[in-house]
């Protein structure tokens, strides 16, 4: 498995050997967007934890969360563990999430605040990141990011969301001054009925490729949820997952298929301190 270890971090490093690729592939979190294929933006719900805080305006409950993100088949070192804790209020939320990623020869922390709040069709967020790098033989180093979102509600079954992340454009090196890059994201989510919603995505980084992202989500039971969804690009990957939800406890599955690499998989559990509803 060390193999695997070392093919993944030479691919992340592969054209930028810096932190802040390596940022940008390793904390993708929450298995209920990475079933859509992280195709977020535009959508509503818990999923703000990890992705445009706006979505947190939708959330009524009062949750704590656990996730697990295993790259390549259980590799050590490169997996990604996090837990999160949503405190509504009215027309809004806060949200607090810590992970980590990685081991002694590479490791990531990543401490983040969110806040979204609704006003009738319109939903804003914001979040504040604090970023710990620490790579063998270097100084560990930190970066504090924030990123914004809005979301509007175009017509009854479609919404527009848009979000940026890094506004700030930290840096991470004085000595290089690489900077955590910025991307912005825009995208889409269609809901034809109430059993089914197709959200679509665009991101765009500087001196990178635009990457194109669509994810379905399928619930034919209340309590049961199918996802999938695809992303673009000269490494393109494919994912899958569903959901199971209870009254009280809430569990998401996903599967990810790496053109190169393999498989990856998340899980999520969810409990729910105190239920009021959730978009």
């Amino acid at each position: 498995m060390q193999f695997l270890k070392v093919i993944y971090l030479n691919l992340m490093l592969w054209g930028a050997s810096s932190f802040a690729t390596l940022d940008a592939q390793s904390m993708h979190l929450g298995a209920e967007a990475a079933g859509l294929g992280n195709a977020t933006v535009a959508g509503k719900g818990r999923m703000g934890i990890y992705a445009n805080p706006a979505a947190l305006g939708a959330v009524r409950n009062q949750e704590i969360s656990a996730t697990y993100d295993t790259r390549y088949g259980f590799v050590e070192g490169i997996s990604t563990i996090g837990a999160a804790y949503i405190h509504p209020l009215n027309h809004s939320a806060l949200a607090l999430s810590v992970s980590r990623f990685g081991d002694q020869i590479f490791s990531q922390h990543l401490l983040s605040l969110s806040y979204g709040h609704q006003i009738d069709q319109f939903s804003v967020g914001i979040r504040a990141n604090q970023h710990q790098y620490h790579m063998e033989g270097t100084n560990t180093r930190y970066a504090t990011a924030l990123d914004i979102g809005g979301i509007m509600q175009m017509l009854p079954s479609l919404d527009f969301g848009m979000s940026i992340s890094n506004l700030n454009q930290p840096v991470v090196s004085q000595q290089t001054g690489e900077r955590v890059p910025t991307t912005l994201s825009s995208g889409l989510c269609f809901r034809p009925d109430e059993k089914l919603k197709t959200l679509m995505e665009v991101n765009y980084t500087l001196e990178e490729r635009p990457l194109f992202k669509v994810g379905i989500a399928y619930q034919p039971l209340k309590s049961l949820t199918f996802r999938s969804g695809v992303n673009t690009g000269h490494l393109g990957r494919f994912f899958m997952g569903m959901g199971l939800s209870h009254s009280v406890i809430d569990f998401d599955y996903a599967l990810e298929a790496h053109s190169v690499l393999g498989i990856s998989q998340q899980f999520n559990v969810i409990y729910k301190i105190k239920k009021g509803g959730q978009k």
